[in-house]
């Protein structure tokens, strides 16, 4: 069971000693039984340490990788030290993924798909039920003015036609202002 003194233990962690007192009073570090040393094996010790050693790690592979922008292959490293490495981009992963599941949950983020399918719901049934009250309007106007069949089928193409290029203009326009949305949405983070 190896004992440390503080100073020692900040230095294996690689942290301030004023650091690792902060966490012995947040009970993140538990002292030996003569109250002055840490023992290493204690599993919230060697929890502690171990994200430490993480972080290392991480630090060390992150320097190899980005010398002066370009990506340069990490030759020095053993297996378990790429094992540790690959393990804790999966916990980031992981997290930011539960991050993402919380938002989506709470109701701050809306998938593009569900926003589409809805525009697009939305979109044809205003067609469907535009086209049924152009008929009714037909009917009704072309009775009152006594129109004949052909210029009372010249009326609802026409105003299909209108319809048609409203709709279409209208679709254009929602598109560009959610992409924009998005695209701002995206910026904030």
């Amino acid at each position: 069971m190896p004992l440390y003194t503080p100073t020692q233990f900040s230095n294996i962690c690689g942290i301030a000693l004023n650091t690792l007192k902060e966490d012995i009073g947040k009970n993140k570090i538990v002292l030996a039984s003569d109250g002055k040393r840490i023992n290493s094996t204690n599993p919230t010790n060697e929890k502690y340490l171990k994200h430490f050693e993480n972080k290392k790690i991480k630090s060390e592979v992150e320097k190899r990788l980005s010398v002066g922008g370009e990506k340069k292959p990490v030759v020095s490293m053993d297996l378990d030290q790429q094992k540790k490495i690959k393990d804790i981009e999966l916990k980031e992963v992981q997290i930011r993924l539960k991050k993402f599941e919380e938002k989506r949950l709470e109701g701050e983020l809306i998938p593009r798909d569900l926003v589409a399918n809805a525009f697009e719901v939305f979109s044809q049934s205003f067609i469907d039920c535009y086209k049924d009250e152009s008929d009714t309007f037909k009917i009704k106007f072309s009775s009152s003015n006594k129109l004949k069949s052909k210029a009372a089928a010249d009326l609802h193409n026409g105003l299909i036609e209108l319809n048609n290029s409203a709709h279409k203009k209208s679709l254009e326009m929602a598109f560009s202002e959610l992409k924009k949305a998005f695209e701002h949405a995206k910026q904030r983070k």
